[in-house]
């Protein structure tokens, strides 16, 4: 609710108050990867999924949000490495590849959409 309003800080609260009352759901790793993305707290989302990825926790979201990184970072190999997960996942192919035949960015309009609302651009991470 809160990130559809643009309060990414507090979605980002509730998200972690649902982490800590269920660790093991992956939909709350996601959550928070896409409100920190959208903040452009990128090495905070990268450590979001590192611990995801440590409980064995997977969804599209946490690979939309590997995609947007790399996408931000002009990292063409790892949008590469992404697009295979796309491609060979089992819950990309029952959902997200029958809308769209490769990842799109949309955690970067997130993050876009963050920065504007905070006055500045989306900035390349250093």
């Amino acid at each position: 609710m809160y990130n559809q309003q643009g309060q990414y800080e507090k979605a980002v609260e509730i998200a972690r108050q649902a982490m800590r009352l269920a660790p093991d759901r992956v939909n709350s790793y996601g959550s928070l990867a896409a409100y920190t993305l959208a903040l452009q707290r990128f090495d905070e989302t990268r450590q979001i999924i590192r611990e995801a990825q440590a409980r064995k926790l997977d969804t599209d979201v946490l690979h939309n949000a590997l995609y947007a990184l790399a996408f931000v970072g002009s990292d063409s190999a790892a949008m590469a490495e992404q697009q295979q997960w796309y491609a060979a996942s089992p819950i990309t192919k029952t959902r997200a590849l029958r809308w769209h035949p490769t990842p799109r960015p949309t955690l970067v309009v997130w993050a876009r959409r963050g920065a504007d609302q905070a006055g500045g651009g989306l900035r390349h991470p250093d």
